[in-house]
């Protein structure tokens, strides 16, 4: 459970166009959905097995040899606004959304290691960000909160 809700809050809740800080359910749900539909819209264009995206959410593992995948999360990045035309990942936008998760130091460390590493492809600089990404940001789990009350 705690490993997918990481890998929800690495993926799926960068966004530039959406604050996770939101309190009202109808913003959260609507930012949910939205979510969601570029997820759906990655899968169904780039082919990616589903059992691939599920496996990755539960196992924080990505596929390292698997093309289809490494499109998806091209597909992704564009369409949250961490990736440009160019192929080039917009780590500024990412530090956006990790700050609302961390403190500005921690984004910024995190950002200032990631920005440093890049593939030789558009789908492999995206692919290479979430790894980073993944393996430099853990979000307090609740207990941790509790413990520093």
């Amino acid at each position: 459970m705690n490993a997918t809700i990481l890998f929800i809050v690495v993926l799926y809740l960068f966004s530039t166009n959406a604050d996770p800080g939101k309190t009202n359910t109808i913003e959260i749900r609507e930012w949910e959905n939205n979510l969601i539909k570029d997820e759906l819209s990655c899968i169904n264009s780039t082919g990616v097995s589903l059992s691939v995206i599920e496996r990755t959410k539960v196992t924080l593992e990505l596929p390292e040899d698997d093309p289809k995948y490494k499109q998806y999360l091209k597909c992704f990045y564009m369409k949250r606004s961490y990736q440009n035309d160019s192929g080039e990942v917009l780590y500024d936008n990412i530090k956006i959304m990790i700050h609302q998760f961390t403190n500005a130091t921690e984004a910024t460390r995190i950002i200032d290691l990631c920005k440093e590493m890049k593939g030789t492809t558009p789908e492999e600089n995206a692919f290479v960000a979430q790894k980073c990404l993944l393996n430099l940001f853990h979000p307090k789990s609740e207990e941790e909160e509790k413990t520093e009350e």
